[in-house]
């Protein structure tokens, strides 16, 4: 590392480098502090001590950075609509299961919603439970259905029967939800169990779009 860099790495503040939240193998931290370092050898002119000071503005430099900027957005749009479809963009872009499962949410053009989980636990006398860490809705569900505020999943939430119990995924399965117009939506909701949190999946059917029917050449309907 030259002098430049060096002289910069005094201006980042310290807890970029030695607070558990940058040095864990998480949402691309440790990408956007080494990205910073790079920056200040090419001598450009960024006003990093603003820049780490304001968390907000650095969590959204390192989300540009680690799903470079709509990139991720696309391929999601290109994948099939489920919940093996974040998992394996985590895998591609180097996230973890937790950034890209909201990333799918939040930038998907369908109606979605994604429930990040805390590990399943057992409570004697009222069963399987998960408090949820964060809900992230896309625009379009939260135009539609709101943003859900749920804090914690139990068997007689509308989502208890999709926790993964002795399992790692839930099928995909049919549940109702009520939009802001008090109006009835058949919805699908999936499950899988990453180890560190649970992760569901939850969209309307419409969301899926219509079945297309492709009739062969010569076809003639009979009357």
């Amino acid at each position: 590392m030259d002098n430049t860099a060096v002289a910069c790495r005094r201006h980042v503040p310290r807890r970029v480098f030695h607070e558990p939240a940058w040095t864990e193998k998480r949402d691309g931290h440790w990408q956007f502090a080494k990205r910073l370092l790079h920056e200040c050898a090419l001598g450009k002119q960024i006003r990093l001590t603003r820049l780490c000071t304001d968390s907000r503005e650095a969590n959204n430099f390192a989300r540009f950075a680690l799903f470079k900027a709509d990139t991720y957005a696309q391929y999601a749009a290109d994948c099939k609509f489920d919940i093996k479809t974040p998992i394996t963009l985590a895998k591609k872009l180097g996230a973890s299961n937790y950034a890209s499962a909201r990333e799918f949410a939040r930038t998907h053009h369908r109606a979605c919603v994604v429930y990040i989980l805390e590990p399943i636990e057992f409570v004697q006398g009222h069963g399987a439970r998960a408090a949820v860490r964060r809900i992230e809705p896309s625009p379009s569900f939260i135009l539609q259905f709101g943003k859900p505020a749920d804090t914690v999943i139990t068997p007689d939430h509308c989502l208890g029967r999709i926790l993964p119990v002795g399992r790692k995924m839930t099928r995909p399965s049919t549940l109702s939800m009520t939009d802001r117009n008090g109006a009835p939506h058949e919805c699908v909701a999936e499950a899988f169990d990453t180890t560190h949190n649970v992760i569901i999946l939850l969209y309307p059917v419409k969301a899926l779009g219509k079945p297309t029917i492709i009739l062969p050449p010569g076809f003639r309907k009979v009357v």
